[in-house]
């Protein structure tokens, strides 16, 4: 895992339960990695879950990988692929995690790339699960 020297900062919001809290972030990224320091406030809901994405891109394997780690740098989460389809499969980078809700949590998304440079959206959103 890559550990980019700067990050750009995104607050995550849901005023409550049942509303989900998002951004699309159009960013170039390499093998060096982005980060995004995340700022998640989950204080106004229940149940607290956060996923972090890329677009959907043919094959069975994403061209970019992420992690999670906390403000010390420690790894949360690990990213992985998800594939749809058997015979033109598409597949899509995925992160998950639930922080503690009722509570604010500041954490790192890191995303990479497997080979080279590319522009993408990068998806991230924070929500009760369960609404």
């Amino acid at each position: 895992m890559p550990t980019p020297g700067s990050c750009s900062d995104v607050t995550l919001t849901p005023p409550n339960s049942g509303q989900v809290a998002s951004q699309t972030l159009p960013l170039t990224i390499d093998t060096q990695g982005i980060a995004l320091c995340l700022h998640l406030d989950a204080s106004a809901i229940q149940r607290a879950h956060f996923m972090a994405g890329t677009p959907s891109q043919p094959g069975t394997s994403s061209s970019f990988e992420s992690a999670l780690v906390d403000a010390t740098g420690q790894l949360i989460v690990d990213g992985w692929d998800v594939s749809f389809g058997g015979t033109d499969p598409t597949t899509f980078a995925n992160l998950e995690w639930s922080p503690p809700a009722g509570s604010v949590s500041d954490v790192k998304l890191i995303v990479w790339t497997r080979a080279g440079a590319m522009a993408t959206n990068v998806n991230v959103a924070l929500f009760d699960p369960l609404e």
